[in-house]
């Protein structure tokens, strides 16, 4: 959490629940929010430039991202990618803006959100392209690859 979030960043979620108590005074330079509900998503979504793709060590290690790629790029948020997911994951699902998209530090975050913030055709363009590269999420292209199969 404090190589990634840059001061000030709002962080929704189970933070704030007793068996996450500390995190509040463990990083008292974040803005800690309690876990929303799902309808709640859109209008957090919507404020934000970007979201840093968080993710417990064993997950980063098997290459698990979690559902917060696809929540985000669905409402249109840019996702930046933890370095610990390595080259290859992150290549996998951001391609070209795999370096873009690719963060290593709170510094690097920062930058990366002032360039986003300032270019709204490069936001447009990540969130077109991640939302093509996740095809492969959606059942419609489960359902094709079955039909084709069988058919």
């Amino acid at each position: 959490v404090e190589k990634y979030l840059p001061d000030g960043t709002d962080v929704w979620g189970n933070w704030l629940e007793p068996n996450h108590i500390q995190s509040a005074k463990k990083f008292p330079s974040l803005k800690f929010h309690n876990r929303v509900n799902a309808s709640e998503l859109p209008e957090i979504y919507r404020n934000s430039i970007a979201t840093v793709l968080l993710a417990k060590k064993d997950y980063a290690e098997n290459h698990f991202i979690t559902p917060r790629l696809t929540e985000s790029i669905f409402y249109g948020t840019v996702p930046f990618f933890i370095s610990e997911f390595g080259d290859d994951t992150i290549r996998k699902f951001a391609g070209a803006y795999a370096d873009f998209l690719k963060v290593d530090s709170k510094q690097e975050v920062r930058k990366k959100a002032d360039v986003l913030r300032k270019d709204i055709e490069l936001r447009k363009s990540i969130i077109l392209h991640l939302r093509d590269s996740m095809k492969f999420t959606d059942v419609k292209f489960f359902i094709s690859s079955i039909e084709e199969v069988l058919l």
